[in-house]
């Protein structure tokens, strides 16, 4: 009688370990594939397709049903950008506006006037001696006919 001292109860570690790392390997699997299938929900929805049926196709299919989205799939939908569930999706904005309009400034000071020109009703402006109109005082040229006025 080999080993009538040795009691087993069940499998050694040795026959447990490699069933032990195909389940994790499934596992991962597993939700690797719910993972893409949620992103080809999300992207689906973004180009106005139905994305709980795109999701089924994809997770029932597998890699054929992901090819076939590829191949199908719609544009996005103008105005539509990544899917909001991402908040590193979009780049922030900034809004460097004042809050409150500025505060009108200050009207400027007139310069006083110099003997150069005269004060009173004559700086205000002159008259053409050709045509009459009224002309700034320091114009050269006549705005309205062109003729010199110096």
């Amino acid at each position: 009688m080999e080993g009538a001292g040795l009691i087993s109860f069940g499998p050694t570690a040795l026959q447990v370990l490699p069933v032990g790392a195909l389940c994790a390997i499934a596992i991962a699997f597993a939700v690797m594939w719910l993972l893409i299938g949620v992103l080809v929900y999300e992207d689906a929805e973004s180009r106005g397709m139905t994305g709980i049926g795109w999701f089924l196709v994809v997770l029932i299919l597998g890699l054929i049903g992901l090819i076939i989205y590829f191949v199908v799939r719609k544009d996005r939908l103008p105005g539509y950008g990544p899917p909001a569930s991402n908040p590193w999706a979009h780049a922030p904005s900034y809004d460097y506006r004042p809050l409150a309009p500025p505060a009108p400034a200050a009207p400027a000071a007139k310069p006083p006037a110099t003997a150069s020109q005269p004060t009173g009703p004559s700086s205000v402006g002159r008259s053409c001696p050709s045509c009459e109109a009224n002309i700034p005082f320091d114009a050269i040229f006549c705005p309205n006919c062109g003729d010199r006025v110096t």
